[in-house]
């Protein structure tokens, strides 16, 4: 049985303008009486309604989307039955347009697929989907956060005037996900509006190119495809890593993105440059990022790079590398400042260890300088140990001399 409410199309295919916000996944039929479900309006599985051409109408940035639904009175109707929407969504193929705040406050949706064709998510789609986990976004998306479909038109010319990325809605496509940890952006995107991860939950973002291998490059390149709104990432300071994926999928490099970055106050004439990291990380090539963890030296930051660049290590100079690792080693004391949590790996100092031995760089000497930091700050006997039996076991050539500070 199909529980939604349609609505016929210009060209006779249908919208979806309404399902009900019950627990059970919702399954979008490809057709309903033989036409093509194309559309999702907006609102379509928010717990309160209204016709799309009163949303249209009357709904103008950057009015507040909740002072709207207030104002809107007698327009909006409110679901009888609320037990806060469908788990999961799965939309047909023939879906090519989703509207704005179209999964609003879904707090039970966990998981959900944009289907190939779809250019666009406008603002407050995933708007409060605390739960959501998954998100599949297709290789077709140029935009996330535009309300005009006129945006589209010519790429992102119109957006990189700058109207479309200042005048949003106050609510970002992904705001307050707070259960969305990682996602894959396809290299197809081109445009982050206002707001687009704001309050969410983000801890790695995964950027797909088309470059065989990106950030070969020494110097600064910038990417003028690309239009990325000043205040896409505000309140998400939950995001650490950022990853350039290569052509086939995996991970090229890896940067590594300062603790409460947004307590950074962009005046600062030494710490202001971080706070637009991930901005920049869609233009910049990877050299840049090393040379920002010299010059904008902050342990928060500079050692999650060195955590990062090391292990992804795409275009990674020699010098920048060996300076990394000295960082490490060097700071090896105050790793859980910078050493990302790890359950199955809760001893910070164990697992900084263990990522500097995969580097398969370090000396005898440097070994033995950590198995003396160990010492010192009365790490565990379980580590220590483990340094020691990889000293001996992994430096035939070490002489003894190692151990005259120890």
């Amino acid at each position: 049985m199909n529980e939604g409410r349609y609505t016929e199309n210009a060209d006779g295919t249908l919208t979806l303008v309404r399902w009900p916000r019950t627990k059970e996944a919702a399954v979008i039929p490809a057709q309903v009486e033989g036409r093509a479900v194309t559309r999702i309006a907006p609102m379509a599985f928010a717990p309160f309604h209204m016709e799309e051409k009163d949303f249209v109408s009357g709904f103008r940035p950057p009015y507040s989307f909740n002072m709207f639904i207030l104002m809107s009175g007698g327009k909006v109707t409110h679901e009888k039955t609320d037990e806060g929407g469908p788990e999961e969504v799965v939309l047909p193929d023939t879906v090519r347009e989703i509207g704005a705040y179209a999964f609003w406050h879904c707090h039970n949706l966990k998981k959900v697929n944009v289907p190939a064709g779809v250019k666009l998510i406008r603002a407050g789609t995933f708007g409060e989907c605390v739960n959501l986990k998954k998100v599949s976004l297709p290789d077709s998306l140029i935009a996330v956060g535009l309300c005009d479909e006129g945006a589209l038109q010519d790429r992102v010319q119109n957006c990189i005037s700058g109207e479309m990325l200042r005048g949003m809605p106050d609510v970002g496509a992904f705001y307050a996900c707070h259960s969305l940890k990682e996602l894959v952006l396809p290299e197809s995107l081109r445009v982050l509006g206002a707001h687009t991860f704001n309050s969410s939950g983000l801890v790695k973002l995964r950027i797909a190119t088309k470059e065989a291998f990106p950030g070969k490059e020494k110097a600064r390149a910038a990417d003028a495809d690309y239009a990325i709104a000043d205040n896409a990432f505000d309140h998400a300071a939950s995001l650490q890593w950022m990853d350039k994926l290569d052509r086939s999928g995996r991970t090229a490099y890896r940067i590594g993105l300062p603790a409460a970055r947004d307590k950074i106050l962009i005046a600062d004439r030494t710490f202001g440059r971080l706070s637009h990291i991930p901005k920049d990380f869609f233009t910049e090539k990877a050299v840049y990022f090393d040379q920002l963890a010299q010059e904008v030296f902050r342990l928060d930051f500079s050692a999650r790079m060195a955590l990062g660049r090391l292990r992804y290590d795409g275009a990674l100079l020699p010098e920048y590398r060996a300076w990394y690792i000295r960082l490490l080693i060097d700071h090896f004391a105050q790793a859980p400042q910078f050493m990302p949590e790890d359950p199955k790996q809760p001893d910070p100092f164990a697992a900084l260890f263990s990522a500097l031995m995969e580097t398969g760089d370090l000396t005898a000497g440097d070994v033995s300088s950590l198995i003396r930091t160990a010492g010192e700050e009365h790490l565990s006997s379980a580590l220590l140990n483990e340094m020691m039996r990889v000293r001996t076991e992994s430096f035939s050539m070490a002489t003894g001399f190692e151990d005259l500070e120890i």
